[in-house]
């Protein structure tokens, strides 16, 4: 589909040519009802059977691109979880579309992370270099990771694991996504590309804990 193959956004979705082509009058933007179901929800649904992701979308301020996230019941310890999502080198596993992740070093306690991938079929190679910070503790007992894009050739990006226990063996995995792509996509291909990408990047690393690999598909 044209929105999958214009997906950076899958760099860093995640990701992230060469300058911003005008695209025109935006229609009047109709507020988002965000689709996401509430932790509680997701926790409730607790059971012998595995679940399966939920997707959602976030308004943004002053943006015509919406947040995509989703969030997952992941059956492993908080500890166990957090070792897969600070795996930084083997994103290329977990997010879709990226071809290559690197650590490129530390600044401080946060991770410089370079991820590239292909565009239009492979005419464009998105890349950037996202700095995630060490992860922070939450109210809810969880722990949050929040990455940023400082270097790449797209307008900007950010990314935040959530993770919030659900039982001795049993965490709660949400991530959300914005980029605002240096192409002239449309904004809503680039909120539903994000949604998609949430998706099947909570999907990965749930079965990287649960099953020892990933099934992260492009298609």
């Amino acid at each position: 589909m044209a929105i999958r193959t214009l997906s950076l956004l899958g760099l860093v979705s995640l990701l992230f040519a060469c300058g911003r082509v005008p695209m025109g009058p935006t229609p009047a933007r109709v507020p988002l009802q965000a689709k996401a179901v509430s932790i509680q929800r997701v926790v409730s649904l607790v059971s012998d059977s595995r679940v399966d992701a939920e997707s959602f979308r976030l308004d943004v301020p002053n943006s015509h691109i919406d947040v995509g996230g989703a969030h997952i019941r992941i059956r492993a310890s908080m500890d166990k979880v957090l070792a897969v999502v600070k795996d930084y080198a083997e994103y290329k596993d977990i997010l879709p579309r990226i071809t290559k992740s690197q650590i490129l070093g530390r600044r401080g306690r946060a991770t410089d992370v370079y991820m590239e991938a292909p565009v239009l079929r492979g005419l464009v190679r998105a890349w950037g270099v996202a700095r995630f910070a060490p992860p922070q503790r939450t109210g809810d007992g969880g722990l949050q990771i929040e990455g940023k894009l400082v270097k790449g050739n797209l307008d900007g990006w950010w990314g935040t694991w959530k993770l919030t226990p659900c039982g001795d063996d049993c965490t709660v995995l949400r991530l959300e996504m914005f980029v605002d792509p240096s192409l002239p996509v449309p904004p809503e291909a680039v909120s539903e590309e994000l949604e998609w990408a949430a998706d099947k990047a909570v999907t990965a690393v749930r079965d990287v804990v649960e099953l020892g690999e990933s099934a992260v598909k492009s298609d």
